[in-house]
């Protein structure tokens, strides 16, 4: 097993910790093995790696960590050794799809507890006693498709709550656990089954599944885990397509992290005290991206040099993209880019080929276009839409490990997945090898949760989180979509019947949109709009 980042404990620890089990990922991963829900593939160093499918890949500490630093709550991210060596340091702990803890670590959960002003949240998979999480009694059962929540009178609401009485929560046909509450408990949510293919909450094959939020005065259990969802959802490890038909397009995940932190935040005062604001007073960051494919407009670039303006240029290879730009575009843009510290040059790498997105190609790619751009990549941005999932994500790891000044890409925001294996073997990709395809008609930010994570490798042997960053993106937005990002507030799509009309710009967006309380998405937003100055 292999973790490269915030497997220790180094220096001053924060007041809360997410538990990374490696007993658990173990589990897990026997469980994949006997069920067949592994997928072998050599990846670009040349060894045999044996995936993990579904529910078995353990995605959810890392998606927890990644909605914490969405929250601005500072966090550690420790091991079971680390945990009980250290216990007493925190105040709260994050334990999700935690099937297989040690019995040293699950007794000395029991004494942490006992102390007041503790606070444990669990999700999903657990062997912690149901007396410790305030239940009666807890089941494993495999929903239809995907679950969600319900609430009940209990929950914390709001009048202009945007997001309704319902929220999906858990991916479809992931296992969840049946529960009932013991006498003394709160039941904030109810779990229901929304059945495979369901078009929205009212589904006439939706059942309930027993409670599904249950919280006392130092626990909340949630009896799916929302964050091995959003641990999926953020890296395409499964599709989302159905979520973002009856939810909100744009802000689906972002709606999931907002709702909790409504919840936490009146029952942990003290996690909720100890925030690091990550952009100051700012509740967000906007980061402007220019695709500039065959274009020689510089409108776009003079606009911002004179009012200093950051933004990237992700320029494509002449060579491997000779169809879509040309060298002396490329090179234009390298060059009217070169005297402004605040425009940045990345790579718009192509991904049209999947020699391009699989083994040592992205790689190969990245350092032959430094060399004949002469520019050193520090950030990608995918040109076309196709991933093979998850070979992309092996030429990923690679590129990281063998390119140190690489610091991110943007890969996961929509796609044409190929999904284990493809059969029509490298060069141009067909449609009819296709798992599933992004719905560009209402938007293409898949993921719906607006901040930087890292995505991860999760192996039969190893458990690898990436170095390099990733982050959902809007394409081509007008105004109004401009408008419904930053402002988070729209619960269901619209369906007018015509295209929005681009209006005059809304300069005055936070004052009208983003008020101090807004309730429809959390704060520390990164919000990333592309253009292609081709178009514009």
């Amino acid at each position: 097993m292999k973790i490269l980042r915030g497997s220790t404990q180094t220096g001053s620890r924060q007041n809360a910790a997410v538990l990374f089990s490696e007993r658990s990922r173990g589990q897990l991963a026997r469980e994949a093995i006997d069920t067949g829900s592994i997928y072998p593939f050599t990846g670009a160093t040349g060894t045999q790696r044996h995936w993990l499918k579904g529910e078995f890949a353990y995605l959810a500490p890392v998606a927890q960590s990644t909605v914490l630093n969405r929250w601005n709550v500072k966090h550690d991210v420790v091991t079971e050794d680390a945990l009980v060596a250290g216990l007493d340091a925190y105040g709260t702990l994050f334990v999700a799809g935690a099937g297989a803890l040690a019995e040293g670590t699950v007794a000395a959960l029991g004494q942490w507890l006992a102390t007041p002003d503790r606070r444990l949240v669990v999700s999903g998979r657990t062997n912690l006693p149901v007396t410790m999480l305030g239940l009666a009694s807890i089941k494993a059962v495999t929903p239809e498709g995907f679950t969600g929540w319900r609430w009940t009178p209990n929950a914390p609401s709001r009048e202009d709550d945007p997001w309704g009485d319902v929220l999906v929560t858990g991916a479809g046909g992931y296992r969840v656990q049946r529960v009932a509450a013991a006498p003394g408990s709160r039941v904030l949510a109810d779990l229901w089954d929304f059945g495979e293919g369901a078009s929205g909450p009212a589904a006439t094959s939706a059942r309930r599944i027993g409670a599904g939020v249950v919280q006392t005065d130092r626990t909340l259990y949630l009896a799916n885990d929302p964050f091995e969802l959003l641990g999926a959802a953020l890296q395409a490890h499964i599709s989302v397509e159905s979520i973002r038909g009856w939810q909100d397009p744009l802000h689906w995940a972002d709606a999931i992290a907002a709702r909790l932190w409504q919840i936490l935040r009146p029952w942990d005062p003290e996690l909720a005290s100890l925030r690091l604001r990550t952009f100051g007073s700012h509740r967000g960051v906007l980061s402007l991206r220019h695709d500039v494919d065959a274009s020689d407009d510089l409108s776009i670039l003079e606009f911002e040099a004179a009012n200093l303006v950051p933004a990237t240029y992700h320029v494509l290879d002449p060579v491997i993209s000779a169809d879509a730009t040309t060298h002396d575009q490329a090179h234009k843009w390298v060059r009217e880019t070169a005297g402004y510290e605040f425009l940045e040059v990345g790579l718009h790498n192509d991904s049209e080929r999947l020699e391009y997105v699989t083994g040592t190609g992205l790689y190969d790619h990245v350092r032959a276009t430094e060399a004949r751009l002469g520019i050193a990549v520090t950030n990608c941005g995918r040109h076309s839409r196709f991933h093979a999932h998850p070979e992309t994500l092996d030429a990923m790891d690679y590129l990281y490990d063998n390119s140190p000044h690489t610091l991110g890409m943007c890969s996961f925001s929509f796609f044409g997945m190929i999904e284990y294996g493809h059969p029509g073997g490298f060069g141009p990709i067909e449609e009819a090898l296709l798992t599933y395809s992004t719905d560009t008609s209402r938007t293409i930010a898949t993921s719906g949760f607006w901040f930087p994570f890292h995505p991860v490798l999760t192996t039969v042997d190893e458990y690898k989180v990436l170095r390099g960053w990733d982050v959902t993106h809007e394409y081509d937005a007008d105004y109004d979509l401009v408008d419904a990002i930053l402002a988070g507030f729209r619960p269901r799509p619209t369906a007018s019947g015509s295209p929005v009309q681009p209006r005059t710009p809304p300069w005055d967006f936070v004052e009208r949109h983003a008020p101090a309380d807004a309730p429809g998405t959390p704060e520390n937003g990164v919000y990333t709009i592309q253009y292609h100055p081709l178009y514009s």
